[in-house]
């Protein structure tokens, strides 16, 4: 599915749509996956959009401010950010609550803002726009993200056996049955999906990779040298960690496994973690890390460049089974680092692209002799610094640049627009 420049100002221009995510409006994930991808349209092509999300109920006065700059911001930028919050009815899960409770008002937004067509990142918003696709004549894109259903399932919330499982894949197969285009972020989510709900339904599956926008890393500010300064790291090797929400997914002690293992080659090593999580601390010392080992940074999303250009290795270690490492292996290579990954237990463009670009290593084996290989390999990309950044840099302009997945967003909703209701 490819148009032209001019096909695409026509079929799109000027349109309105109603963007669901089921993540708050101030988290790093819909910052950096969803927000600027708007922000963009909206520049190249005139579209506005009306953004709602589920939010926790946060009242100190540091959340107020920052919600309201961010409306400013996103009002600026031809988002408007309306919200609902989280929480459980009585005798139903969190998830179907919001599906529930979001029903009427994404009706509401529809007709008051004359929507053309609503955008459903992940499956809560899917759920939503199911049932109000049976009500009111609406096109609307299942952008799937994660598989969910897997991963609560990975996580260990629910077993394949149980009502939610079978209940929450029913539901994906009706959404894409009913959805006009499904975007995926892998080739295998997308065979997944296809082996499950048949052949017809990948003719409008779209793959777009987790990308980033790399021009935010090429001149990171305040500078790398005042960042090691302000954290106290400047004569050490850094090995950083950007995970929001440290979960099992993450492999937490394989991680801190194998940088104890290249702190005993590399004695000046220091692990920087940036995340959300409150129990990092204890995480990180009951794994056997001193307070001397590592630091942890609570940070906004607009400093991610700032801290990545301070850092000297990064860290992505995942479950084998897991569908994709995110956008942070984007941002990773858009900031010049070698990546640390593992092998999965399918075929993964990341592996590809580390094994074959020369970008970082692949822990083979979760033991004192893989940890020990991968780290040696590091140490020698450590010498060539320059060279890794460069490399790193054009990869991920090459595979992972924003525009890019802008361009393909374009596409997938001049291929739903033009259907006919």
């Amino acid at each position: 599915m490819t148009c032209s420049k001019v096909d695409l100002n026509e079929l799109i221009k000027g349109k309105r749509v109603l963007f669901i995510s089921p993540t708050p409006g101030l988290s790093p994930i819909l910052n950096a996956q969803g927000i600027p991808h708007m922000r963009e349209l909206h520049k190249d092509y005139g579209i506005t959009f009306s953004l709602l999300t589920f939010e926790d109920e946060t009242s100190t006065s540091a959340y107020s401010e920052q919600f309201s700059e961010q409306k400013t911001k996103l009002k600026s930028r031809g988002i408007d950010w309306y919200m609902l919050y989280n929480g459980a009815c009585p005798f139903m899960p969190n998830s179907t609550s919001n599906v529930m409770r979001g029903i009427i008002p994404t009706i509401r937004l529809i007709k008051r803002k004359n929507v053309d067509l609503v955008h459903c990142r992940s499956y809560v918003s899917a759920f939503i726009m199911l049932i109000v696709s049976c009500l009111i004549r609406i096109k609307f894109i299942f952008d799937v993200r994660g598989l969910y259903p897997d991963e609560m399932v990975e996580s260990g919330v629910w077993s394949k056996n149980s009502l939610s499982y079978r209940v929450s894949r029913w539901l994906e197969k009706l959404c894409l049955y009913k959805a006009n285009a499904a975007v995926v972020v892998t080739e295998r989510q997308r065979e997944i999906l296809i082996a499950r709900a048949g052949k017809k339904v990948g003719e409008k599956v779209f793959l777009i990779r987790n990308c980033t926008n790399t021009d935010r890393f090429k001149v990171a500010k305040p500078g790398r040298n005042e960042v090691r300064r302000a954290i106290g790291v400047e004569n050490d090797v850094v090995f950083v960690w950007l995970v929001g929400q440290i979960r099992g997914v993450h492999m937490p002690k394989e991680t801190i496994s194998f940088f104890q293992e290249c702190k005993k080659e590399i004695k000046s090593s220091r692990l920087l973690v940036l995340t959300q999580s409150s129990n990092v601390t204890e995480l990180l010392e009951a794994n056997g890390l001193n307070d001397s080992d590592y630091i942890v940074c609570c940070i906004a999303p607009d400093s991610v460049p700032d801290y990545l250009s301070a850092s000297d290795v990064a860290l992505a270690l995942v479950d084998p089974d897991h569908e994709d490492i995110g956008i942070k292996f984007a941002e990773y290579l858009a900031a010049g680092l070698p990546v640390v990954i593992n092998y999965r237990n399918f075929a993964s463009e990341q592996v590809e692209l580390v094994k074959t670009k020369g970008i970082g290593t692949i822990i083979k084996v979760f033991s004192e002799t893989g940890y020990k290989q991968s780290c040696r390999e590091i140490i020698n990309m450590l010498s060539s610094h320059n060279s890794i950044k460069l490399q790193s840099s054009e990869v991920a302009e090459s595979y992972y640049s924003l525009k890019s997945a802008v361009n393909q967003y374009a596409e997938v909703y001049a291929y739903v627009l033009k259907q006919v209701l």
